[in-house]
């Protein structure tokens, strides 16, 4: 994928997200039953951001080592129906449920373009490693989550967007 495709991204975001993911191959899912579809799909890892708020440990898994209010929400929603998951982290790349790895500290302000896209290559090959083929991205703001669509992107994978985390299963999701 060229870097040029993302030269304007971050300006398309800010003025107008929806058309901006839609351009670049990234769909908005706004329904309970899209969110479904596709988090349900077995070819899917659902995902989100890191976050700076950590726990403390020097060594876990995302659950253990991410500790903000969305992140806890989101490990939450995965655990209650039944969903892999990982994190878009600004050090791994993706960083699934059940590895453990090293807490860091680097905030996504300090990646280039070029870091970014060895990021989205980390993510296809982790991908890959577990058969999946698609990403399902939360989080509350498209906005403030740009870095992340262009992780995303540079992955290659197909991907989907939802800024709500929907009751899909039969149990419901309790926040």
């Amino acid at each position: 994928m060229e870097l040029i495709k993302f030269a304007d991204f971050a300006k398309n975001i800010q003025d107008g997200w929806e058309n901006a993911l839609k351009e670049n191959g990234i769909l908005y899912l706004t329904t309970r039953n899209q969110v479904r579809i596709v988090a349900t799909d077995p070819t899917t890892i659902c995902v989100t951001r890191c976050s700076p708020m950590k726990s403390g440990v020097e060594k876990g898994t995302p659950e253990q080592l991410y500790s903000s209010k969305q992140s806890v929400r989101f490990f939450q929603w995965c655990k209650t129906n039944n969903l892999e998951y990982g994190i878009l982290s600004d050090k791994y790349g993706l960083f699934m449920f059940d590895e453990r790895r090293e807490a860091y500290d680097l905030h996504p302000s300090e990646l280039t373009d070029e870091g970014l896209r060895r990021l989205g290559l980390k993510i296809r090959f982790t991908m890959a490693k577990r058969e999946r083929r698609v990403l399902l991205f939360y989080n509350p703001s498209p906005v403030m989550a740009t870095p992340y669509f262009k992780m995303l992107l540079f992955s290659g994978l197909d991907t989907y967007y939802t800024s709500k985390l929907f009751a899909i299963g039969q149990k419901g999701f309790l926040p």
